[in-house]
């Protein structure tokens, strides 16, 4: 039981209402065509994009609503741990190991007695790794993805469509999900949670988007 505390006790979680989750990070290239002056080093375009706080996330899904006329916003984190784990219930989508080929983290730290390898130490282009089973590439590891809700404390009871505090306040802080490249494979798991105020925009800080479903349930 790799559990921390903020994850317990385990339960089960409904959600009813169709969504479609981005297949990918959001990439640096994609950032730009909002903000043409965002620099971020020597990285490409098809590079995660990083620095990025709850407030910008916010703000592009908020500018690409307008320009496409749909409603884009960023996912709950139980819509995000729901398609991260794409229908599996092990510490990460594929099973309850990792080794170096299937994520980009710090790999010179071993998980579950598994290989170690070679530290990037850099985010790597959106589609570097195999997607899970539902298509969504890179949902541990690359870079933390902002989720539009805070945490919520965990009970044992089922949780239909649960959202977590999202107070209006400068410093309310917002949930951050998948890990990054520059940390331990624990903090990848599916199920690890953490956590940041609205306006942290750390080089490991990115997100991916979520588009509200005509399709019902």
């Amino acid at each position: 039981d790799d559990a921390d505390w903020d994850e317990k006790p385990a339960h089960r979680v409904a959600i009813t209402q169709a969504f479609h989750m981005a297949a990918t990070e959001l990439t640096l290239a994609q950032y730009r065509a909002m903000d043409a002056d965002f620099r971020a080093g020597d990285k490409v375009g098809d590079v995660a994009v990083g620095g990025i706080s709850w407030e910008q996330a916010v703000k592009f899904c908020e500018w690409l609503s307008k320009k496409e006329s749909r409603t884009y916003r960023l996912p709950t984190e139980a819509e995000w741990e729901y398609a991260c784990r794409a229908g599996s219930e092990t510490a990460f989508s594929w099973g309850d190991g990792i080794t170096p080929e299937q994520a980009n983290y710090q790999p010179t730290i071993s998980y579950a007695n598994g290989p170690t390898g070679e530290w990037r130490e850099k985010t790597v282009p959106v589609k570097s790794y195999a997607p899970n089973a539902w298509g969504l590439y890179q949902m541990h590891g690359n870079v933390w993805e902002w989720c539009a809700d805070g945490q919520r404390q965990y009970d044992g009871a089922l949780q239909v469509d649960p959202r977590g505090p999202e107070g209006g306040e400068a410093d309310a802080p917002r949930a951050v999900r998948g890990g990054s490249w520059d940390l331990a494979p624990h903090w990848l798991r599916a199920a690890f949670r953490s956590h940041g105020p609205r306006g942290w925009g750390y080089d490991s800080l990115g997100f991916r988007f979520s588009l509200r479903s005509t399709s019902g349930p």
